[in-house]
């Protein structure tokens, strides 16, 4: 009866053993996995910062490019309002120069839409 405990316990601990190994195994293979995954993800997340980046990049290059035009004008509107303060203190006409600045400042509201 004695030897019939002992095979059976030492028959329980080879199965329990033999469980334990088989799920380390599969834990390892799905640890594996999932570190694969996570490192697909990583580089998925990496390439859309990038290219989030570049879209964001050329979104403000074509801002600068639509601020060129409006900042020319303005450096035109500031000259002009140099000339007619010059004007008006030297008492000459300067109708013609506010006429000439308006014209712009319709040109540069035209732009900023």
């Amino acid at each position: 009866m004695i030897r019939k405990l002992d095979l059976l316990y030492f028959l329980a601990l080879f199965c329990a053993s033999l469980s334990v190994l088989s799920c380390q195994r599969n834990s390892s293979l799905d640890m594996e996995a999932v570190a694969q995954q996570k490192e697909e993800q990583r580089l998925q997340d990496q390439q859309e910062r990038a290219a989030l980046v570049e879209r964001m990049k050329a979104a403000a290059l074509a801002q600068e490019k639509k601020q060129e035009p409006i900042r020319a004008l303005q450096k035109q509107i500031d000259a002009l309002e140099e000339q007619i303060s010059d004007a008006r203190s030297k008492g000459k006409d300067w109708r013609v120069l506010e006429k000439t600045q308006e014209a712009l400042e319709t040109q540069k509201y035209e732009l900023q839409r």
